[in-house]
């Protein structure tokens, strides 16, 4: 049975291959031999030939049996069958929320400084972030193998 390494909001893979190089090291020390599978996962808009195209250019160099592959779903849902992961890890966990709670109106992110977070927009941007964060954890622990 493989590995399975799942990383939530890969966008072009350039920022995920330093954490898996870390992982599939970790598992390499007590299992050098064991398969290992890397879900790339992000919207199904995505350019997934560009985060397939970072991370085997940054992997392939360094380990052998190692498999990429994507999974285009949005993460606030299940993304993975019950007990199939072994470890997921996000580098952007921001993208929890499938729409923003309220417009945002001065940059393509809300920023929560604390001027922010008091105002109306601000209390819908944490009611919309603790609705769906308890989603994708949720979610995660569903996927997560026991003893993974």
């Amino acid at each position: 049975m493989p590995f399975v390494i799942a990383e939530f909001g890969c966008a072009t893979g350039a920022a995920s291959v330093l954490p898996l190089k870390t992982i599939i090291s970790a598992v390499r020390k007590f299992s050098p031999e064991m398969p290992i599978q890397v879900f790339l996962n992000d919207l199904p808009e995505n350019h997934h030939s560009l985060a397939i195209a970072s991370v085997t250019e940054g992997l392939s160099h360094l380990f052998e049996e190692v498999y990429i592959m994507v999974a285009g779903k949005d993460f606030t849902q299940q993304v993975f069958p019950a007990g199939t992961v072994d470890i997921a890890f996000s580098n952007m966990t921001l993208m929890i929320l499938p729409l923003p709670p309220s417009p945002r109106t001065d940059n393509i992110f809300f920023l929560a400084t604390p001027e922010k977070l008091n105002s109306d927009q601000g209390v819908e941007w944490v009611k919309g972030f603790n609705k769906h964060w308890t989603a994708f954890v949720t979610n995660r622990q569903r996927e997560l193998r026991e003893n993974g």
